[in-house]
């Protein structure tokens, strides 16, 4: 299966979304095996940096098409549109899952319609992340709603959870068993649509 996590807009928490979903996956003993992170992002390698400690195969290209239905190829892609190179717009184009994670602004919602663009359909899976409820957040979801796009899950931002699983610090200890809870369901969300 090739999840591929994407937005055309930076910070959105793409790198986040594919540290959680990878510990999600590994979590369950049976994965352990079926499991390979591809860092598409050349410019930071974060995602490479913050699942290192699983020892986890990393690669940084996609693998051939025919390996996907072998494995969890876990893909996190670079934020910057310079940076969309053919293997990342494949990776967009092939993706199972395509999970789009977006702090809800203006520049945001046109890096979801360019991923959408890009992929040729509106099929992919929105979380809204650093949600708070306000109205302009409300007005944003309510666009993406009426424009067609899945919004799946909505997480409130805490800053220390993510240095926290960012790093792998602290996994369990770290996190608030309230956030912990919010995340893993809106993780299992993912695979049931």
């Amino acid at each position: 299966m090739l999840i591929v996590i994407s937005n055309n807009k930076g910070g959105q928490g793409k790198t986040f979304l594919a540290t959680l979903l990878t510990l999600f996956l590994a979590s369950n003993p049976d994965n352990e095996d079926r499991i390979t992170c591809c860092d598409l992002d050349r410019s930071q390698r974060n995602f490479s940096d913050s699942v290192s400690k699983l020892k986890l195969p990393i690669i940084h290209n996609l693998p051939d098409k025919k390996e996907y239905n072998r494995r969890f190829w876990i893909v996190d892609t670079p934020p910057n549109i310079r940076e969309v190179t053919d293997v990342v717009r494949q990776a967009i184009i092939d993706a199972d899952l395509l999970v789009v994670p977006v702090i809800l602004s203006k520049y945001s919602v046109q890096g979801v319609n360019r991923v959408a663009e890009t992929r040729g359909a509106k099929d992919l899976r929105i979380i809204l992340n650093d949600w708070n409820g306000t109205l302009i957040e409300k007005k944003a979801e309510e666009y993406l709603h009426n424009e067609g796009f899945d919004i799946i899950g909505k997480l409130s931002r805490n800053r220390r959870v993510s240095r926290n699983i960012e790093s792998l610090d602290r996994w369990d200890a770290g996190l608030q068993r309230a956030q912990a809870q919010k995340i893993i369901s809106v993780l299992a969300g993912i695979f049931k649509s």
